[in-house]
């Protein structure tokens, strides 16, 4: 029983400093930002973060009633960065969504799964607050980011 206070209490400091880190991120403003900015566009309505020299990427995308959806692509992870992304989301709540697609040049159906959560269109700090902090504590990376906005 103690040994699981200690691993709840290690997980909780950890992700009060990543909270802080995501706060003192030089890039938070820029990516509330482009959030607010996607949602006032009449199409392309997307925001895509990628991590410099890695495979990594979260992404946004807006919905019609306003909404829009923090959203990161299993396939993106490594299966390390999959393991502290299961811990991560289940702490807040969050499970993989599956979506069944198909390759139309191969007709091949496949399945796409992802972390997603949905914020109110007025919550645009609470999603860059969020995939700042996947990014500290999931991929382990705290530098600068490059975000492209769908409508540029």
């Amino acid at each position: 029983m103690n040994f699981l206070k200690i691993v709840a209490t290690t997980f909780l400091a950890v992700s009060f400093f990543a909270s802080a880190a995501s706060e003192s991120h030089s890039q938070i403003g820029q990516l509330s930002s482009s959030i607010r900015s996607m949602l006032e566009q009449e199409y392309d309505k997307f925001v895509i973060v990628e991590i410099p020299k890695t495979r990594n990427y979260f992404q946004y995308a807006a919905e019609d009633n306003g909404a829009y959806i923090f959203d990161v692509p299993v396939m993106s992870l490594t299966p390390d960065q999959n393991q502290r992304a299961v811990v991560f989301f289940s702490s807040r709540g969050i499970g993989v969504t599956s979506v069944k697609a198909t390759n139309f040049e191969t007709m091949e159906s496949f399945t796409l799964e992802s972390y997603q959560k949905l914020y109110k269109g007025d919550d645009a700090k609470g999603g860059a607050s969020m995939g700042i902090n996947f990014m500290i504590e999931v991929l382990q990376y705290t530098d600068e980011i490059t975000i492209i906005e769908g409508w540029q």
